[in-house]
């Protein structure tokens, strides 16, 4: 079947070309053509017991599009991985011009203002979910030892 698949891909691979770059534009994405292929043979070939021959253009062009239009796709997690590998963290928090400062201290006001239309039991849960990093309800019942169930 691996010979199969092989042959397809080499026969068709102009025309898949050509429909993937669509597809990419179409879903506005910025991503390279033979990245996706290169995907999709490796998701066909590993599940290549479950289909036929007639079954290749359906699997390849299936997972091609799934890829580009899923939010939790292997290619979109990836990319999501590889964007934060690259990040510097001195330039995320670097303030290059004196109007960056002044949205900085902005925002930092208007979050201050906010905390003031909190009651006092609700600005000790956002100084526990802020400051201390507990986002999870087993962290917050852990952390006011209460019962998770509520």
């Amino acid at each position: 079947m691996k010979v199969l698949i092989d042959q397809w891909y080499t026969d068709n691979y102009k025309q898949l070309r050509e429909v993937t770059n669509a597809w990419i534009v179409r879903y506005g994405r910025n991503l390279d053509a033979e990245s996706i292929i290169a995907n999709s043979y490796l998701y066909v070939t590993s599940r290549m017991d479950e289909m036929t021959e007639e079954d290749v253009p359906k699997w390849v062009y299936q997972h091609i599009n799934v890829e580009l239009r899923m939010p939790k796709s292997v290619t979109n997690n990836y990319l999501n991985k590889h964007n934060i590998d690259k990040m510097d963290i001195n330039e995320a928090f670097f303030v290059q011009t004196y109007e960056d400062l002044i949205d900085c201290v902005d925002v930092n006001y208007m979050i201050d203002d906010f905390k003031t239309t909190l009651d006092r039991y609700d600005q000790i849960i956002w100084d526990v979910y802020t400051k201390k990093g507990l986002t999870k309800k087993r962290e917050m019942a852990e952390h006011f030892v209460i019962s998770v169930v509520a």
